[in-house]
């Protein structure tokens, strides 16, 4: 079966529509503006988004603000899926440790004649 021919024409002179992304930091103010009690649409009509965008924001929150938990970039666009705060706290420990020694190694190579 044939799917049905799309009722604007191909060479149409409407502009195609950009896509927006929100950063994290906007996806958290959204997210409070829900939590104030501002409905969906209102939100939505703020950030010029449609309001199925706002109820996927809303349905990640958890995700979201696990993320701005974390220390990183508050201006980055993309969520990451939380990981466990006592590996990433072991991680960040271990990879100061590795500059350490690094900057030992070097003390020591360039203090020897």
């Amino acid at each position: 079966m044939r799917c049905p021919a799309s009722s604007k024409p191909s060479g149409s002179s409407e502009p195609k529509r950009h896509r927006m992304t929100l950063t994290i930091q906007e996806k958290v103010k959204c997210l409070n503006m829900l939590w104030a009690g501002k409905r969906y649409a209102d939100v939505a009509r703020y950030y010029g988004l449609n309001e199925l965008t706002v109820r996927y924001v809303k349905k990640d929150e958890k995700n979201i603000r696990a993320t701005t938990s974390l220390s990183f970039i508050q201006t980055g666009k993309r969520v990451g899926t939380p990981r466990n705060k006592a590996i990433v706290k072991m991680e960040s420990h271990t990879y100061t440790l590795h500059i350490i020694i690094i900057i030992i190694l070097l003390l020591l190579c360039y203090s020897y004649p």
